[in-house]
Formats: structure tokens, sequence, C-alpha cells
């Protein structure tokens, strides 16, 4: 069994160095004999990522050469189990190695090309990607197949929020925020209800509102306030589907991304709020970027709508509460840059209130979605207005005056 482990490593030793023995007499030795578990691994790793049947080469070289990814280099180069150590290569001496062979190479091989030709290898040499430009035809092309989607969109239940959006349409991001307690998850609920009546399917992530998420749907279709709603209340009407995941059911982005894939097609999908998967953690505003990346990859993927909810960032003490703007939500610049839509919920502070108890500011009943950023058309705010003592969200009519208010309001919070 010695000799053949001896023979197995003189294999992978060639492999990875290109020792100067002849490693075809070991190989023929090996053929009906099984490798041992830890030398079949890097075997395989070899011949894999070369797409060589036999593998007359140097790994070292190869890898050096060939591959950028530095995940790939340690994964072949931590397994460590043979006895004369083939594998104890320095990682980051064979990265710079790497790097610095690819720059000479594509130095030597500007000589003699044209400027244009020089600037786009130089390009690729950096990591640019090279995108050619869309004809007018293909841009036509590309809005009719959105113009598809919006016409198939369920309705958000707002007449007038579905004259900017288009409904909840597929391929869409949203990105939704608000001041704290303002009622971003009262809409959710009111969303993912309206939706629902559709006979559309809803997921709802309920990651902050958790279990109590019950209390908001049921006021919504009971249409009463949370204080008269009864046990019977809290059983959906026939033919709702919303299904509902809690933070029990889910501890991470990939976790829930996951579990999205893995099931049917939802017309809308609710993560409320946003902040549960990315707001620990050194490089939270990487995390935040990459997160919102990964959902709008995967809105597009799955042909779904995605809502997302995120918090705003806090106003500095001492400095005077304004209309939040799109500028205002908190974290990652992704969160609206990569966001098809973003809506905030806008709600007047009750005076009375917030000097007498700061700490418990109560917001008046009226308030506005307000539309920063739409794919569909052009931004615009919607007047709501909130049910007393319950999750229950209505339209105020009609939208001519709801945008004369709104612009008053605006002039008045900035005067």
């Amino acid at each position: 069994m010695q000799n053949t482990n001896n023979s197995q490593n003189k294999v992978i030793a060639y492999m990875v160095h290109g020792d100067s023995e002849d490693y075809t007499k070991y190989l023929r030795k090996l053929a009906n004999i099984k490798w041992n578990k830890y030398n079949q691994e890097a075997f395989d790793l070899c011949k894999d990522y070369t797409k060589l049947v036999e593998p007359g080469f140097s790994m070292a070289e190869y890898v050096a050469n060939e591959h950028q990814d530095r995940e790939y280099i340690v994964k072949l180069l931590d397994i460590t189990d043979f006895s004369d150590g083939i594998f104890n290569l320095n990682v980051d001496k064979l990265i710079k190695t790497q790097d610095t062979d690819r720059v000479n190479n594509a130095l030597i091989g500007l000589k003699g090309k044209t400027v244009n030709e020089a600037l786009r290898d130089i390009k690729d040499l950096k990591g640019v990607q090279i995108v050619q430009p869309m004809s007018l035809t293909e841009v036509k092309e590309q809005r009719l197949i959105d113009r598809e989607y919006e016409k198939a969109a369920p309705s958000t239940g707002y007449k007038n929020l579905d004259t900017i959006l288009k409904g909840f349409v597929a391929n869409h991001t949203i990105t939704m925020t608000g001041e704290t307690n303002v009622g971003k998850t009262q809409a959710c609920c009111n969303f993912a209800y309206n939706v629902a009546k559709q006979g559309k399917r809803v997921l709802y992530f309920s990651l902050e509102p958790d279990i109590s998420v019950i209390e908001y749907l049921a006021s919504i279709w009971a249409k009463k306030r949370y204080e008269d709603t009864t046990e019977d209340d809290l059983t959906p009407p026939k033919d709702i589907a919303i299904d509902i995941y809690t933070k029990e059911h889910v501890n991470s982005l990939e976790n829930m991304v996951n579990i999205v894939e893995n099931s049917e097609r939802y017309d809308l999908i609710i993560i409320d709020h946003f902040g549960y998967f990315t707001s620990t953690g050194r490089n939270k505003t990487q995390v935040e970027s990459n997160a919102m990346k990964i959902m709008a990859s995967f809105s597009k993927r799955n042909k779904t709508c995605v809502l997302i909810v995120v918090h705003p960032r806090k106003t500095p003490a001492g400095k005077k509460q304004r209309n939040l703007s799109i500028q205002d939500i908190s974290g990652s610049a992704a969160f609206s840059q990569d966001a098809t839509d973003v809506m905030i919920i806008v709600r007047r502070k009750e005076k009375k209130n917030e000097d007498e108890n700061p700490f418990n500011v109560k917001y008046s009943n009226k308030g506005y979605i307000v539309v920063h950023k739409t794919k569909a058309g052009g931004n615009g705010a919607v007047a709501i207005n909130f049910v007393d003592g319950s999750a229950l969200i209505l339209e105020q009519e009609p939208y001519e005056e709801k945008m004369e208010a709104f612009e008053k309001d605006v002039a008045s919070s900035l005067s």
C-alpha cells in the first residue's frame, strides 16, 4: 500500500511541479488500482481545470499563467495530506507572479497596434468589460418586452400609484423607506393583500414584524381596528394566497435566495426589512451593495417583482427634520442605484404631540407615497389616508389635489 501511495504522489507531484521524472510509468502502475481519497481529489482537480485527458503539464505554472481566482488557488493548495509536501506553494507569491506575467505579456502585445486596439487591450487587462452599444431597434425591442410585463403586472391597489409604477412589474426591484413607525409595514401588508385579492401569489418575509404581521393583515381584510379584531378575523379570506417566512425560518440573505429560487414563482415578494441581513458586520456598506445587486439580479432572473424595505438615515441631533428624499436612504447607494423604483412613505408629525412627548411622536393620518424614481415613467406623489387604529391605508382623490397638497407640504418644510 505504501508503494502505491508513493506512486500516486509521484504522479501528483509531476502534475503540480512538473518533475523531470517520467510520470507515465507511475500512472500505468495505478491504472487498475484505486487512488486514495486525497490523491484522487488532487488528480481530478487538476484535470478538471485544464480539461486535459492526460495531465502532462506543470500545474503550478498553469495556475500562475491562467488563473486569477484566489479561492480556486487556495482550494488547490489546501489539500495537504501528502508526505512530501508537494502542495507547499506560496499563494500570494503565485498570484503576484501571475499578475506580473499578465501585465508584461499584455504590454509586449501592444507593439504595432492602433490606439483603439491598445486601449481595448488595456481595459481588458484592468478587467473593464467591453460592452457594445445597443441599436435603436434593439432598444425598441427591449422596451416592447417591458411593456408586456407592465400590461400583465398586478395592481398595487392604488389607482394613482399604478399610473406611476404601472403596478408591481415583473423584473422590477423596488426600494421603500420612511421614518421609524411611519407605516412601512402597514404599506407592505396593504400591498400584499391587494395583490393577493387579484388571484396572484405573494411571498412575505416578515423579518421585523415577525408573526404579528397577521394582526396587520387581519385589520386590513376585516376592515377593523386592531383592538376590535377577533380570533375569527385572523383567518384569511378564501383564495388569499400570502405565504409568510419569519426570522425563525431565514437567517441569511443566501438562505432567503435559496428558499425563493427553489419555490414556485411569486408575483410579488416583500422583504420587511432588508436590514435584518445587512445591519451587522465590519464591511456593512459593501455587504448591502452586494446584497442589493443579488436581489436586482434575482428579480430579473425569476421574472418577479421584489419590494425591499430599508431604513432611512437618522437625522443628526439638533438638525431640523425635513421630508425624506432618495439621498436619505440609509447604507449603500445601491439601494437607490440598483433599484428600478424608489418609494418613500411620508406623513406629517403632529406638532403638539411632538412638543409634549418627543419620544412617542404621533403622525397625522394623512400622508403620501412619494415615488422618487421609476423605470416605468415619471415620478410623482400619491396621497393616502391611514385609518386611525388600524393597518388599513386608503387612497385619497383626486390626483391633482394630492400633488398640489404635497408640493405645499414640501415648500413649507423647506421654509
